[in-house]
């Protein structure tokens, strides 16, 4: 009776490991499948990111060059200015020549 009791011990000790072990590998799979869904969120924000930061270098790009169409006006405008004081100065110049 003693040899069967120990065959027994043995079988549910046996069974006990089996069933810790199968509770670690169902753990391992819920870890792995929380990690799966992390990942997949995280794609789907950076792509997301990666949408915006294009939509937004594009609007920079445009940015880029309606800037230099500015600096390119604003070149051109003191030019202008430059010459319409020259212009001015040499006319007040002149009339106090001609009146004096």
């Amino acid at each position: 009776m003693n040899d069967t009791t120990i065959l027994i011990d043995s079988s549910i000790q046996h069974q006990r490991s089996l069933q810790r072990a199968n509770r670690g590998v169902d753990d391992l799979l819920e870890s792995g499948a929380s990690i799966l869904q992390s990942l997949r969120e995280q794609r789907d924000r950076l792509t997301g990111t990666r949408n915006r930061l294009s939509g937004i270098f594009g609007s920079l790009r445009l940015s880029n060059t309606t800037m230099k169409y500015i600096e390119k006006r604003l070149k051109e405008d003191k030019y202008i200015l430059y010459g319409g004081m020259a212009v001015t100065i040499l006319v007040i110049i002149i009339v106090m020549i001609y009146f004096s």
